[in-house]
């Protein structure tokens, strides 16, 4: 299924439920950085009410969420109103700003993501906390290439946005991107190496790419030329104790969403690819599904 151009903003917009002001076909929609920022601005100041004594205690995260939602200016849901907000939004990352005024700047001001050379999209998918656009067919008319889809992936990693060229100017193959030459030698730390290990783990899962391809050598070359600090982890670990870890985060994420809430259930079932009787329970919660279980009742 193709996804709009630029549709990947809206992954920093809460989506309300009422029609934007005299829009007739928009929904209302709320920068998640603008109320992440207020929740934290409203903590405190519940914190210093408990302190003096005018409140008994501090409202909860999805209180506190509830309440910034109605204090956040909402924005039109079209894309060229989302993009303006996120390019000048103080309360994202800079990141995120860069990228959208990129966007903005693009020659047909569709809001889809600047055009790079290939190389370019490879190495930022390393080493950037910034999606990959899909490969773009290379014909010499700029009419006929296609518009590239929205992103699906945001990868977390340390270098900075100034170190890709974005503006979309074709590059001669001499002077294209080369790899970061500063290493010391020093590797990450438990943490962000854990870090990196799940979000290669979702990286693999997004593009149905195999676990055996984390021993590959041709892997093991492109990391250790553009991220050289981070360890592969081997794939028992990535499709074992990394993989487990996600699940557990998906299956907490997912209970604090639907405690407390009507919900419908469902129970269907399907082959697999490999022919296998597959048996899933869901539920649905304020229109959106939430998968419960899988099972394989194959005889």
């Amino acid at each position: 299924m193709t996804s709009v151009p630029g549709s990947w903003c809206r992954e920093y917009f809460h989506k309300g439920d009422k029609k934007f002001k005299n829009d007739k076909y928009h929904l209302e929609h709320r920068c998640r950085g603008c109320v992440a920022r207020l929740v934290g601005e409203i903590a405190e100041q519940d914190e210093g009410e408990v302190a003096s004594g005018v409140r008994e205690y501090v409202r909860s995260q999805t209180d506190l969420v509830k309440e910034a939602l109605t204090q956040v200016p909402p924005v039109c849901g079209k894309l060229e109103r989302m993009l303006p907000h996120l390019a000048k939004c103080t309360a994202v990352t800079p990141e995120v700003r860069a990228l959208a005024k990129a966007s903005q700047k693009k020659e047909n001001n569709d809001g889809s993501v600047p055009r790079l050379s290939r190389n370019q999209q490879v190495a930022r998918a390393a080493v950037l906390q910034l999606p990959l656009p899909p490969a773009i067919p290379q014909t010499r008319s700029r009419s006929n290439l296609a518009a590239p889809q929205s992103p699906t992936t945001i990868l977390d990693a340390q270098m900075a946005f100034a170190a890709l060229n974005i503006s979309g100017t074709p590059q001669p193959a001499e002077s294209r991107i080369e790899a970061p030459t500063r290493f010391d030698g020093t590797m990450w730390d438990p943490s962000r190496q854990q870090e990196f290990a799940e979000d290669l783990c979702k990286l693999f899962i997004a593009c149905n790419i195999s676990w055996n391809s984390a021993g590959n050598p041709e892997l093991f070359l492109f990391f250790s030329k553009y991220v050289p600090e981070a360890k592969i982890p081997d794939r028992r670990v990535l499709s074992g104790r990394v993989l487990d870890a996600l699940a557990a985060q998906a299956e907490t994420s997912m209970k604090s969403k639907v405690l407390g809430k009507l919900a419908t259930g469902q129970c269907d079932g399907y082959k697999s690819s490999a022919r296998a009787a597959i048996v899933t329970m869901s539920i649905t919660v304020e229109a959106l599904l939430y998968m419960i279980a899988a099972h394989d009742i194959s005889p």
